[in-house]
C-alpha cells in the first residue's frame, strides 16, 4: 500500500515531503528490523497528513556531543563503529542509504543504567536516525565495485583496485591499467606505512 501511493506520487509529480520521508522511514525501519542496536522512530500515520508527518519520539544525545556521551558512559568509539556498520549496511547489503548524517539526524540513547556495564565496555545504546527526506540510492553493479575497492585498499591489492575504478568509470578507455596499478600500488605501499590514527 505505501509502494503503491509513493509510487503514483511519484508518476504523478506530486511528492511531499511527509509522504517520501513516511516511505523511507518505512523502508529504513524494514532494513533494521532485526539490528537492537540500530532504532529508526515509528511512524504514527493514523496522525500524519500529506505534509505533516508524525514520527516516534526518539530524541537522546546528539552523535558530536562528547561530553554527554562520557557523561553517560558510553564509549564514542562503539558509537563511531556502529555508525560505520550501519553505513556498511546501508551502501553495501541494502543500496539504499541515509543521505543527510549531520549531527541534528543521529542520537544516541542509553540503554539500562549507568552501572550496567560490563567487562570494561561502554554502556549499552542504540543509534537512532531521524529525517528520511534526503536518501541515496547505489545501482548493484557500482555497489559490487565499491566493495570491491574496499576490500582492496585493505588487502593492499593494487591490480584489484585498478579494475575496481576501472569498472567504475574512473579512467578513460585505453588507459594504461598496468601503469595505473603501479602507481597504485606505490600508494597504497605509502598509506599503510603510515599512522592513521
Amino acid at each position: 500500500a505505501v509502494g503503491e501511493m509513493v509510487a503514483d506520487l511519484i508518476v504523478n509529480g506530486d511528492r511531499p515531503e511527509a509522504d517520501i520521508n513516511m516511505f523511507n522511514a518505512r523502508r529504513f525501519a524494514e532494513m533494521f528490523a532485526d539490528d537492537p542496536g540500530i532504532r529508526i522512530p515509528t511512524v504514527y500515520r493514523q496522525h500524519s497528513t500529506r505534509r505533516v508527518l508524525v514520527l516516534e519520539d526518539v530524541s537522546g544525545i546528539k552523535i558530536t556531543d562528547k561530553a554527554a556521551l562520557e557523561e553517560a558512559g558510553i564509549d564514542e568509539g562503539e558509537v563511531a563503529i556502529r555508525l560505520l556498520d550501519a553505513y556498511f549496511h546501508q551502501i553495501f547489503s541494502e543500496g539504499f542509504f541515509h543521505a543527510d548524517p549531520h549531527p541534528g539526524n543521529l542520537f544516541v540513547q542509553p540503554i539500562g543504567p549507568l552501572d550496567g556495564r560490563a567487562n570494561g565496555q561502554g554502556r549499552p545504546f542504540s543509534l537512532s536516525f531521524v529525517d528520511f527526506g534526503m536518501v541515496g540510492h547505489i545501482e548493484e553493479l557500482m555497489g559490487e565495485n565499491l566493495r570491491r575497492v574496499l576490500v582492496a585498499v585493505t588487502q593492499r591489492d593494487a591490480r584489484e583496485l585498478t579494475l575496481a575504478f576501472n569498472e567504475l568509470g574512473f579512467f578513460l578507455p585505453g588507459s594504461d591499467l598496468d601503469r595505473i596499478a603501479e602507481a597504485q600500488q606505490q600508494m597504497l605501499d605509502q598509506m599503510w606505512g603510515r599512522n592513521l590514527a
